[in-house]
């Protein structure tokens, strides 16, 4: 009998481990990754627009100049882990892909409008200030000879003036002809948004500085993101194409899940604010129980989460991956979702 439970055990190539084990065997394959990004408005004109985010009062940073929104990106950050040794990483839509889309974009279109509206007429306001500047440029230029008629001091300059003007008249006469054409539907439909982004990720024990550690020491790109609701996925790659050597690499399992089964999540709570200390970045290990019959969508369970745990792998007691994390229960640190390994179809996997 004894023989008899060896050979299943030997068979299943399974090791049960503590947590502890997990742990330390497993932090090295979760990462932490940053999200660099900035919106682009394309007007079906030409006309280019950027901001940063939506706030509670608009589009925040809205500018016509992309270095100046190159200045103002927002960063987002959360957890993924390594599924293969070519650098492929598994990690929650919403940490690679942001909120305002097209189709976001198209049912907030009368909100949005408003806001360019206004904005459009402070840029009319700037440029028309300028031409002024160049108009009292000008009347410096100019004076008058002994018999009253006008004398021009300086005819190369008074040319560059009246070019600089022309290019501001035709400027203004652009911006006019969006403000007259933002309510028209064939405008809103050509209107195009795009989501500019830098990716990057660092590793447990890493000593990070400044964004240029991810973004530019370790950069990703995205591979695959999940279009189905339920399944807030994505896959992303280091742009290397190899994972680290000594890195672990993670595991899917398709096991049944039982009620009060203890679960472990590896990832960074609360991203860089917990993350960071003198030794490094510290990845941090939670655990908790199944607290209700998983189905095709989700599992539910009691380990307690913060921001920057989307993405986190969810364990079992053999170090594989049962799910993702990637929601909590607005005001419950115990009631928190991952999405079933069985998804991971939605990205390929």
């Amino acid at each position: 009998m004894l023989l008899g439970v060896v050979l299943l055990f030997v068979s299943c190539g399974k090791r049960e481990m503590t947590a502890q084990q997990i742990f330390d065997e497993e932090k090295s394959g979760v990462v932490l990754i940053m999200n660099k990004y900035y919106y682009e408005l394309t007007l079906p004109s030409g006309y280019q627009l950027f901001f940063s985010h939506i706030g509670e009062d608009g589009l925040q940073n809205l500018t016509d100049i992309r270095d100046s929104i190159l200045r103002h990106q927002s960063v987002a950050t959360g957890t993924g882990f390594f599924i293969d040794e070519e650098g492929r990483i598994v990690t929650n839509r919403h940490v690679t892909e942001t909120e305002f889309t097209q189709s976001v974009l198209s049912k907030n279109y009368a909100e949005v409008a408003k806001i360019l509206q206004s904005y459009i007429g402070q840029l009319i306001r700037r440029v028309m200030a300028e031409y002024d500047v160049l108009e009292s440029r000008k009347v410096l230029l100019q004076g008058y000879d002994m018999f009253g008629n006008i004398v021009i001091h300086n005819e190369r300059a008074l040319e560059q003036i009246t070019a600089a003007e022309k290019k501001i008249l035709e400027e203004y006469n652009q911006l006019s002809r969006l403000v007259s054409q933002l309510g028209n539907s064939k405008f809103q439909k050509g209107m195009k948004i795009r989501v500019v982004k830098t990716l990057g990720i660092a590793y447990d024990g890493d000593k990070v500085r400044s964004e240029s550690d991810f973004l530019r020491t370790n950069p990703a790109i995205v591979l695959a993101t999940s279009k189905e609701e339920d399944a807030d996925l994505s896959l992303i790659q280091l742009k290397s194409k190899q994972t680290p050597v000594n890195t672990h690499i993670f595991t899917f399992t398709d096991d049944p899940l039982e009620i009060d089964q203890e679960l472990y999540m590896i990832g960074y709570n609360a991203g860089l604010i917990l993350a960071n200390t003198q030794k490094g970045i510290s990845v941090q290990m939670t655990s908790g129980k199944v607290t209700q019959n998983p189905d095709s969508s989700r599992i539910l369970y009691s380990i307690p989460t913060v921001q920057g745990s989307s993405g986190s792998p969810v364990l079992n007691k053999y170090g594989e991956v049962v799910g993702v994390n990637f929601a909590k229960l607005k005001a419950s640190d115990n009631f928190n979702f991952a999405i079933p390994q069985s998804r991971k179809d939605a990205i390929g996997l």
